[in-house]
C-alpha cells in the first residue's frame, strides 16, 4: 500500500491518511509517496538530498537533514502558520532568526542513542574531537568560545577511574568529568579549576553565555528581548524562571560546587547569580503563584520556558502584557489556546531557528490584554 505524505508534525515526523488511517513515519518528506509495507520512497520530493551524516537513519537525532536548510525554514514557517491558523490567529509574524546550518551546537548528548558515534554534524569540532576519544554513554557541555569543556558520563560497568584519568589527559579542551552514578554525580576531575573559574567571576563578566546550546541564536534572542521590552517602554518587569546565565554554570553549581563539604558558600552563589542588567529595567524573579496571588501591579511578566500550569495561573490577575518565551513545541498549541481563552491576543510572534536538520525551534509570542 502505498500513502502521500501529507505534512510534518511537531517531532517532525510525516503524516499520512488512508483508508487504513492515520500513519506516522520517520525521514520523509511532504509531497513523497511512501510504500508502506518495505517504507521506501516511491516518489521522492523534489527537495530531497543526501544527508550528511553517516549516522543519520539510526540516531534519531535529526529529523529532517535530508533537505537543504532554506527548505528546512519553509516547513517550519508553514508549520507555524497551520497552528495559527486553526485557531483564528492574525499575529504580526516576524522571519525565522538563522543560524548556521552545522557545527553549531555547544552541547553533545549520547544517552539517547546506542550507537558509537564519533562525529556530529550539528557540534563544534572541539566536541568531535573529544567524541573519538570517550566511551559511549555521556554528555559533553561546554564552550567552544573559552575552550572549556566538561563530560558527564553515565556510569558502565567495568569503567575505572584510571581510565577517566587517562581520557581527562587525552584532549585539553576537557576541563572537568562529572561520573553520574544513578541519582548521584561526582567530580572525578576538574573539581578545583572550575571553583577558579566561578569564583574568579571570570564566566560571569561574558553577558551572553558560552555555554548555551546555540549561542549565536541565544545572543540573538536576547538582543531581540530587549529591543522589544525597550520599544514598549516597560520599566517594571516580573521575569519567571530568569534564566538568562549560563544554564552550563548552574549545572555546575547543581552537580558539584553546592555541597557544604566543597566548602562552597551560599552567599558567593547568591552573588553569582545576581541578574545581570540586560534590559535596563527593573527585573525580578520571583515564585510565580505567589505573586498573581498578591495581585501586585506590574508593566510585564515574562514566563521563560514555563509549564503550562504556570499559563494558567495568569486566569488569577489581570496581566496586560506578557510574553512567553517557549523551545518545546508540543506546548505551543495548549499555550495559544489557553491565552485565547484568558482574553489575550497574540500580537507578534518571533521564531528562532535553534535547531538546524531538526524539526524544531525556539518562539518569543508577545500577548496583550484585550
Amino acid at each position: 500500500m502505498f500513502v502521500r505524505i501529507k505534512k510534518l508534525n511537531e517531532f517532525g515526523e510525516g503524516i499520512a491518511y488512508s483508508s487504513r488511517g492515520k500513519f506516522k513515519l520517520k525521514h520523509v518528506l511532504p509531497g513523497e509517496i511512501v510504500n508502506l509495507k518495505d517504507l521506501t520512497i516511491k516518489k521522492p520530493s523534489k527537495h530531497r538530498i543526501l544527508p550528511n551524516c553517516k549516522f543519520y537513519y539510526h540516531c534519531n537525532g535529526c529529523s529532517i537533514q535530508i533537505t537543504s536548510y532554506e527548505y528546512q525554514i519553509q516547513l517550519k514557517t508553514k508549520f507555524l502558520n497551520s497552528v495559527l491558523n486553526k485557531l483564528k490567529l492574525n499575529p504580526i509574524f516576524e522571519t525565522f532568526e538563522k543560524s548556521r546550518p552545522f557545527n553549531y551546537l555547544n552541547i553533545y548528548d549520547k544517552n539517547y542513542y546506542n550507537l558509537k558515534v564519533d562525529n556530529c554534524p550539528l557540534v563544534y569540532q572541539e566536541i568531535n574531537e573529544i567524541l573519538s576519544i570517550l566511551p559511549n554513554s555521556l554528555i559533553i557541555k561546554g564552550s567552544q568560545k573559552l575552550k572549556n569543556f566538561l563530560v558527564y558520563i553515565e556510569h558502565q560497568k567495568g569503567l575505572s577511574v584510571n581510565y577517566l584519568k587517562e581520557i581527562y589527559n587525552l584532549n585539553e579542551n576537557i576541563s572537568g568529568i562529572i561520573l553520574k552514578e544513578k541519582n548521584n554525580n561526582r567530580v572525578i576531575y576538574g573539581n578545583i579549576y572550575y571553583k577558579e573559574k566561578i569564583l574568579s567571576k571570570i564566566i560571569k563578566i561574558n553577558l551572553f553565555s558560552d555555554f548555551e546550546k546555540n549561542v549565536e541564536i541565544f545572543e540573538k534572542k536576547i538582543n531581540f528581548l530587549r529591543n522589544l521590552i525597550s520599544s514598549n517602554g516597560f520599566k517594571n518587569i516580573i521575569m519567571y524562571k530568569a534564566e538568562f546565565y549560563p544554564l552550563f554554570l548552574f549545572d555546575i553549581v547543581k552537580y558539584s560546587l553546592c555541597s557544604e563539604r566543597n566548602g562552597y558558600n551560599r552567599s558567593d552563589l547568591e552573588e553569582l547569580f545576581k541578574i545581570y542588567d540586560v534590559f535596563n529595567c527593573e527585573i525580578l524573579s520571583v515564585r510565580l503563584k505567589t505573586l498573581i496571588e498578591t495581585n501586585e501591579e506590574f508593566d510585564l511578566l515574562v514566563l521563560n520556558k514555563p509549564f503550562i500550569k504556570n499559563v494558567q495561573l495568569l486566569q488569577l490577575n489581570k496581566i496586560k502584557n506578557v510574553i512567553i518565551i517557549i523551545e518545546n513545541l508540543r506546548k505551543l498549541n495548549k499555550i495559544l489556546k489557553i491565552m485565547k481563552n484568558f482574553d489575550y491576543e497574540l500580537v507578534l510572534l518571533k521564531p528562532f531557528d535553534s535547531y538546524p536538520q531538526i524539526f524544531n525551534f525556539d518562539l518569543v509570542l508577545f500577548f496583550i490584554r484585550k
